[in-house]
């Protein structure tokens, strides 16, 4: 485990929890709104699984960031396929990455490849 987060919290507050968004950050967005998601005083925990199953990795990636970069109270967890993407990047040998990158054509990262 890499890290743990001690996390206070006041008495009364709302927490948004959400998985598996899988690169549809425009069905989270419109969660968010529908929730009436207000990052001053909400804490949002997204669990994992961002990345993958989709065609807008690269998207997710920025809109996320950008939401934890707007909120201390933005809080993200790696699940297993932002784990995948991880190893990818920093463990596989070249032929496993090669592998990996052309096994679906909507990996993080074919898709960072063609921007």
């Amino acid at each position: 485990m890499d890290k743990i987060i001690d996390l206070s919290l006041p008495e009364k507050c709302r927490i948004l929890a959400v998985s598996d968004i899988h690169t549809h950050w425009h069905l989270f967005d419109r969660l968010l709104k529908k929730a009436k998601y207000d990052p001053q005083n909400d804490y949002l925990v997204i669990v994992g699984d961002i990345l993958e199953h989709g065609s807008d990795n690269i998207k997710t990636l920025e809109y996320v960031k950008a939401l934890c970069d707007k909120s201390d109270k933005a809080i993200l967890l790696m699940g297993n396929n932002d784990i995948m993407c991880s190893r990818m990047a920093y463990h596989y040998e070249f032929k496993r990455f090669q592998q990996q990158f052309y096994r679906n054509e909507h990996n993080t990262f074919r898709q960072m490849a063609n921007t």
